[in-house]
């Protein structure tokens, strides 16, 4: 992206350029985005006056670490579901490794071949995700920063973003909250709406009478992208 300055604006309308405009008047700013595997770099190159100089290569650097601290910047998002099941029930679904198996999939085209859970804070879990007919596949695994039994689970996955899972007994059954960290690849409402969408319907039985669980299991897992930044001043 790159624009051409002109002259000054005052009470939105163009002024007539002065001897101190016509200095500068013509003055580019070119925005060069280059994207390296996860990395992208952002570089800036601008036509400034030597008078003008020691002010922007002050000025210019604070200005893109605060952008790169906004573009990098992870957003909450929160879901949340109620389970058909009692707390107990439902905490059970949701962490013992047979049961993840069983249900910790996108679609009927998908699969869980296996899952380790070690339920502790400190703990690591991994979860294996397959397309059946073995065109995709990937492991979904992090480590645990927290766990309070039938309560909540706090865990961060491997790119550092931190995912947390309140879960609360309801008059119709246990509701799941979980609030998870957005990378910086895609629209946070995709994120929402993919993560949202892993909820599946588990029957476990528990009594004689079956139960069933609504669940959302958050397996999406996308790369995140860091923006470093490039400043470069070329003097007229």
């Amino acid at each position: 992206m790159s624009f051409r300055h002109i002259g000054e604006m005052l009470d939105g309308k163009e002024q007539p350029l002065t001897e101190e405009t016509q200095t500068w008047s013509g003055a580019r700013e070119i925005y060069t985005l280059t994207l390296n595997q996860s990395v992208t770099t952002l570089t800036l190159e601008m036509d400034i006056l030597e008078t003008h100089a020691e002010y922007f290569e002050e000025t210019i650097p604070k200005a893109l670490e605060k952008l790169k601290h906004i573009a990098e910047e992870r957003t909450p998002i929160t879901i949340e579901t109620i389970v058909n099941a009692t707390l107990a029930d439902a905490w059970t679904t949701w962490t013992d490794p047979e049961q993840i198996t069983k249900w910790n999939f996108a679609s009927d085209e998908w699969c869980c071949p296996r899952a380790e859970n070690d339920l502790r804070a400190g703990g690591r879990f991994s979860s294996r995700m397959e397309a059946k007919d073995g065109s995709f596949g990937f492991d979904f695994e992090g480590e645990y920063i927290a766990v309070e039994p039938l309560s909540s689970i706090a865990y961060k996955l491997g790119d550092g973003r931190k995912v947390t899972i309140v879960f609360t007994e309801t008059d119709g059954g246990t509701k799941v909250v979980e609030t998870f960290e957005a990378e910086t690849d895609n629209p946070n409402s995709l994120q929402q709406g993919g993560w949202q969408k892993r909820g599946l319907i588990i029957v476990i039985t528990p009594s004689e009478t079956p139960s069933t669980v609504i669940l959302t299991m958050n397996f999406l897992i996308l790369p995140r992208s860091f923006v470093i930044f490039d400043a470069s001043v070329s003097h007229t």
